[in-house]
């Protein structure tokens, strides 16, 4: 159902918010800029970030892109204590203002010392582009990664309209109840500057052409190379760019905005790829999500 307030049911066009599946899409597109020749993966935060009256602080300017992408940066999962908007037609201004508090924030580790899954690393990372390619992160997601591979529903932040059950609703527990999010209530999505983390919505049909892409590698959209870092832990462990790496070589990611959970897998050897989403996110729900997901992928290689 889109609403447990309604009997609208889902159908197969609804747009679904996938929260950080969000990121190996971010990765991607930073593939296809690394190969405009707009970034390198060794680009660093210091010599994007540095400007006048501004220095990018010591432990983290040494940090490259490849780090940001991999959760090598060191730096600290989320800003949190710090009002940002959920709603902006140009996000970079204030990304930017995310980027130097989260650089300004006590360091989890040091760079390139261990894994810590990170927010800030892939907002960061989405700045990074802003500032080397000169155009919003949302549009460069759109004409590099989405366009191009023809997915043509694809949008930022909670799905429909204020007011209306156009589209699947979040939803929330309060007192034991599901209960719909009505997206006029602030904070209800990640706020925008973390876009390049967690804030992509679009149609099971998308997801699955999207996945498809990353299971097919088509050279005319990423060489072979770029394909392969991307899918690649590259310093060790078992996340690549923007991908967890299961032991048998599956690709796999989750996403949620605390109101919406999905999943995503790719099987190369097999050739499946699957997804499903719920516009809930309670563990339940969540347990309930991966079960469909697994119970299509045996179906699939039955």
């Amino acid at each position: 159902m889109r609403s447990s307030d309604d009997e609208i049911a889902a159908q197969p066009t609804d747009q679904w918010h996938w929260g950080s599946i969000t990121k190996s899409m971010t990765a991607t597109l930073c593939a296809r800029m690394v190969e405009a020749g707009v970034i390198g993966w060794g680009n660093t935060i210091g010599a994007v970030f540095d400007a006048p009256g501004y220095s990018v602080p010591q432990a983290s300017r040494d940090a490259t892109l490849l780090h940001l992408l991999s959760h090598r940066a060191g730096l600290q999962a989320n800003v949190t204590g710090v009002e940002f908007s959920h709603e902006l037609n140009d996000a970079r201004e204030e990304r930017l203002r995310y980027v130097r508090t989260a650089l300004a924030m006590e360091p989890a580790d040091g760079v390139g010392k261990k894994m810590i899954y990170s927010n800030n690393g892939y907002t960061v990372a989405g700045a990074m582009l802003e500032k080397l390619a000169g155009k919003p992160w949302e549009t460069l997601i759109q004409t590099e990664v989405f366009k191009p591979l023809g997915i043509k529903h694809a949008g930022q932040g909670t799905p429909g309209h204020r007011g209306k059950i156009d589209q699947p609703l979040g939803h929330t527990v309060k007192d034991g109840k599901r209960v719909p999010d009505q997206a006029e209530t602030p904070g209800s999505d990640n706020v925008v500057a973390i876009g390049p983390a967690g804030r992509v919505h679009m149609p099971l049909t998308d997801m699955i052409t999207y996945l498809t892409a990353h299971r097919d590698q088509p050279a005319k959209f990423l060489k072979g190379e770029s394909w392969s870092k991307l899918h690649t832990p590259q310093f060790g462990g078992n996340y690549a760019l923007g991908w967890f790496k299961r032991e048998d070589g599956a690709l796999f990611h989750n996403g949620s905005n605390t109101m919406w959970y999905g999943e995503a897998f790719i099987d190369q050897k097999t050739g499946v790829v699957c997804t499903a989403c719920a516009n809930d996110a309670t563990r339940e729900t969540m347990y309930a999500v991966s079960n469909v997901l697994m119970s299509a992928y045996g179906a699939a290689t039955a």
